[in-house]
C-alpha cells in the first residue's frame, strides 16, 4: 500500500510542477527547486534561500 501512496504522491507532485511551471511561464527545474525550497523554509530548516545557476561555457 505504501508503494501506491509514494506513486500517487509522485505523480501529483509532476502535475502541480507541471501546472505552475506552464502558469508561470518558467522551467520546470526552476519551478521544481523553488517549490522545495519554500517547502523547507516553512519547515524551519532553512532560511532565506535563493537559486542559482550554474553553467558550464558551451553546456546548456
Amino acid at each position: 500500500m505504501a508503494e501506491l501512496d509514494q506513486a500517487a504522491f509522485a505523480r501529483d507532485l509532476v502535475a502541480d510542477v507541471l501546472a505552475t511551471a506552464e502558469a508561470e511561464r518558467t522551467t520546470t527545474p526552476e519551478t521544481f527547486t523553488r517549490g522545495v525550497l519554500d517547502d523547507l523554509e516553512q519547515a524551519g530548516i532553512v532560511a532565506n534561500t535563493f537559486r542559482s545557476d550554474s553553467q558550464t561555457e558551451g553546456h546548456d
